[in-house]
């Protein structure tokens, strides 16, 4: 969805994701986020997060920066629950790749399309990861592909996609449940909890005020009655 509208994340990693009480994730913290398709002649604020982060994503020119990016930190979340850890950090990936993919590491746990998938996401290239959220969706969920072949070796898998056209990624939904409807839901859930409690606060505070100014009141009628018993 934040796609289609032409904003990529930036930062997705587990840190930035919450378990709602019904279970739904929702996504958090678009503080990195940015326009980058309008802007894709301008230079990005570097934002990087070790494990989470593309390498392409280092740098500040934002020409090589896309969905695919985003796609490579849910990977890495998503790698990061499959194998305990978060991935090798993607500079130190370019050169002799020492991270062991997801394939190997949940084959005993999880379906082989499915790990296959995240290790896709995890390509160090940009251009050999899904491009859109259209193209990760049947791969991580199982359902038919047209024209997705994957290649495994002994190291990680490699994936031969075609570059789409940026229109081509409205089309894509977020694999992530509840991503903007549930940030909105959060967000005005949590208003809504901060006011009550501010309510709540702000009549405990009266009660507590009109408590003191009673026994204030109380304590001088004594005084008073005392002091008239004196006098007689």
């Amino acid at each position: 969805m934040i796609h289609a509208e032409q904003f990529l994340h930036r930062d997705i990693a587990p840190d930035n994701i919450i378990i709602r009480p019904d279970g739904t994730p929702v996504l958090l913290d678009f503080g990195a986020a940015r326009r980058a398709v309008a802007e894709r002649s301008r230079a990005l604020t570097g934002i990087v997060k070790a494990g989470y982060s593309p390498h392409e994503q280092y740098a500040t020119d934002s020409r090589m920066q896309g969905p695919w990016s985003d796609i490579y930190a849910l990977g890495g979340t998503l790698y990061r629950a499959i194998a305990g850890n978060a991935p090798e950090e993607a500079t130190l990936r370019i050169a002799d790749d020492p991270m062991i993919p997801a394939s190997k590491l949940g084959r005993d746990g999880y379906r082989p399309g499915f790990l296959s998938a995240v290790d896709a996401c995890l390509r160090v290239k940009h251009t050999q990861r899904p491009q859109s959220i259209a193209q990760l969706r049947p791969m991580l969920l199982g359902m038919q592909t047209s024209g997705v072949q994957l290649e495994t070796s002994s190291k990680s898998s490699t994936l031969d996609l075609p570059k789409r056209p940026w229109s081509a990624i409205a089309a894509g939904a977020v694999v992530l449940v509840g991503l903007a409807h549930g940030l909105l839901d959060y967000a005005g859930r949590n208003e809504e909890r901060i006011a009550k409690e501010q309510h709540a606060a702000a009549v405990a505070k009266a009660r507590s005020e009109q408590e003191r100014l009673d026994r204030q009141e109380a304590e001088t009628r004594r005084k008073q009655q005392e002091q008239a018993a004196a006098n007689r």
